[in-house]
């Protein structure tokens, strides 16, 4: 037997089991840290040479992603800027606290922020795809825009990063309804950069100046590169840096564990449930996932639990979405998926009737939701892998 531990909230959760392989996170040496990035921006003037003398909007994450005390990462530089406001990119998440802010913003919890609104917003074009580009207003009195994130694996984007900060980051809400009704296309999947969602993102150059992005890629909680400069360019840099590193090939198992990575990762089961995506690739058809994510917050979008709530069937659900595209049901569409091919186990603080409606059996253990794979497999188990940050990307060999 082997005693693992994989991130659960803002802690662990140990457990015991045998033919375990373990996946633990990368920890590559040969990417820029974010000084060299700095240093170094893709096709691009350093961002001192940009923002000097300007007013500047930074577009930050929100505390969905996990990136902590952002400003202090380019603090020499924006001295140099006449005026600088943060603008929280939303999307169509919850509002943040004022605590989650203070723990973004850091030492410069006391300057002057904003918080994006999807209802105001201004009209500024059209993509090829039929989106109507609709961006918060207030960022149209900067002199210059730049963004922080991160690049990761993201399940119908292809990649995170770059755009994204922009759509759906501080779009309206048919902007961001209308550029993810495209993931029901079939090259809309994990890795591909030319997804459709991804290209309608890109698309927003067009019509919207990123000046300056700085993109970070992390290992669990640790940044081990980042790409800055050209808001295109430099994030296909990074998405190449990550390809090189975080997407892995594996025989396929029986089981498979997988944790989210813990907060805020699984901070709810919207965020929580990407982690499945990366990682079916190298599951049995017909085999098992065991998803590791506390959801302290629950679904985390009404709409997902409204369509949770009406007890459907994985097929009852695909049907009744069959040919259209509803923001929140989307998700329990993925998870009814899926189910179809896996069965899916969760450890979780979701309450059991709510796991149950969103197609997971409940399980108060790793340990127990083992046992119940085994049951489902008749009783043999050849090989149980464990992942223990769900950012990778898996494919199955």
């Amino acid at each position: 037997m082997s005693i693992c531990k994989v991130a659960y909230g803002s802690g662990e959760v140990e457990f015991e089991v045998d033919k375990v392989e373990v996946i633990d996170n990368p920890h590559p040496r040969d990417g820029y840290d974010v000084e060299m990035a700095l240093k170094n921006p893709v096709s691009s003037p350093p961002l001192e040479h940009i923002i000097k003398g300007k007013s500047v909007g930074v577009i930050l994450p929100d505390i969905t992603r996990g990136l902590f005390a952002l400003p202090s990462l380019i603090e020499k530089e924006l001295e140099c800027a006449d005026d600088v406001v943060f603008i929280f990119a939303l999307g169509l998440h919850r509002r943040m606290t004022s605590k989650e802010i203070k723990k973004i913003l850091g030492d410069w919890s006391d300057h002057e922020y904003l918080q994006h609104d999807v209802d105001d917003c201004e009209y500024i074009g059209k993509t090829t795809r039929g989106t109507p580009l609709r961006v918060f207003s207030p960022l149209m009195q900067f002199e210059r825009v730049m963004a922080i994130g991160r690049i990761d694996y993201h399940y119908y984007a292809g990649y995170t990063g770059g755009y994204k900060s922009v759509l759906p980051g501080v779009s309206s809400k048919e902007t961001i309804l209308s550029n993810h009704s495209l993931m029901l296309e079939d090259e809309a999947v994990p890795g591909n950069i030319n997804s459709p969602v991804r290209k309608d993102i890109d698309e927003c150059s067009k019509f919207f100046r990123l000046d300056f992005i700085l993109n970070l890629i992390m290992s669990g909680n640790e940044v081990v590169s980042g790409v800055a400069g050209d808001a295109i360019l430099a994030h296909r840099k990074g998405c190449e840096y990550l390809d090189r590193h975080f997407l892995l090939k594996h025989q396929k198992a029986d089981v498979v564990i997988v944790s989210a990575g813990g907060y805020p990762k699984d901070i709810n089961l919207f965020q929580a449930h990407k982690a499945v995506e990366n990682i079916q690739s190298v599951v049995k058809e017909g085999g098992s996932i065991i998803l590791v994510a506390e959801c302290s917050e629950g679904l985390g979008n009404e709409t997902f639990e409204e369509w949770a709530k009406m007890g459907l069937s994985p097929d009852d659900v695909l049907e009744r979405l069959k040919g259209s595209f509803i923001m929140g049901a989307h998700k329990l569409a993925r998870l009814a998926l899926l189910r179809k091919k896996f069965n899916l186990f969760i450890v979780s603080s979701l309450p059991d009737e709510l796991a149950r409606a969103c197609f997971f059996t409940p399980s108060n253990s790793v340990e127990e939701a083992v046992e119940m794979a085994r049951a489902e497999s008749c009783g043999v188990l050849n090989r149980i892998l464990v992942v223990k940050h769900g950012n990778f990307l898996l494919k199955g060999r």
